[in-house]
């Protein structure tokens, strides 16, 4: 779809995979259709990089189109493989039908600014500096969000990814890690998305043109 010039992507959004694959065909016709899959992290349960690799080629039978970060249950193996894959958006931006995709895992900074140099909240909030449409897709959610929530009412997210999207504003934000607190919320400009866990058969299905257009959390 082109919506005044501007064409519409389509993307499904999963996380908290936990190595667990036997709702993938049930998501067949969704993950099929999509221009592009996002995985918010926890890819494996505790895996390395032939776990990842497993999830990521029955994936890969349905849609070659995927982007991801690790989580805080994936081993450094798990981003290893993704990096080789070309298909990390860990401290890295790709351009998708005019739509700039980055992301991070802050389980894997190796460059914090204790160091002298701009940590990974800098390097990806200049990443997406001056993009017309950006999506931000982290394991953890922002901070003190409908998406972050947990029982009891106790927050699980992150403040420096809080910050980090008042900074840039991206018009989407993609996380997980909370598996109880499935749904959206907004930040400013910016649709908070937390597809739910989909070791669960959890998703969401998103339609992207000058902002989101739409947001349909689903089950299998």
């Amino acid at each position: 779809m082109v919506c005044a010039g501007v064409r519409s992507v389509v993307i499904i959004a999963l996380s908290d995979i936990h190595s667990e694959t036997r709702h993938f065909a049930a998501m067949a016709e969704a993950l099929t259709a999509a221009d592009v899959v996002l995985i918010a992290g926890d890819i494996t349960h505790f895996g390395g990089a032939t776990g990842a690799r497993e999830i990521i080629e029955e994936l890969r039978l349905y849609n070659p189109s995927i982007l991801a970060v690790p989580g805080n249950c994936d081993g450094r193996g798990v981003q290893e493989y993704l990096a080789r894959e070309g298909l990390s958006l860990h401290d890295r931006r790709v351009d998708i039908d005019g739509v700039a995709f980055a992301g991070l895992c802050r389980w894997l900074d190796d460059e914090p600014a204790a160091s002298g140099g701009p940590d990974m909240y800098a390097r990806a909030a200049a990443s997406l500096t001056g993009a017309r449409r950006a999506v931000f897709l982290t394991h953890q959610p922002a901070y003190g969000t409908t998406v972050d929530t947990l029982p009891g009412g106790r927050h699980g997210g992150n403040r420096e990814t809080r910050a980090l999207i008042e900074r840039i504003e991206p018009v989407l934000a993609v996380s997980g890690h909370v598996h109880e607190a499935a749904g959206t919320d907004r930040l400013g400009p910016t649709t908070l998305v937390n597809p739910g866990p989909a070791r669960r058969g959890r998703y969401a299905r998103i339609v992207l043109s000058e902002q989101v257009e739409s947001v349909e959390l689903c089950s299998v």
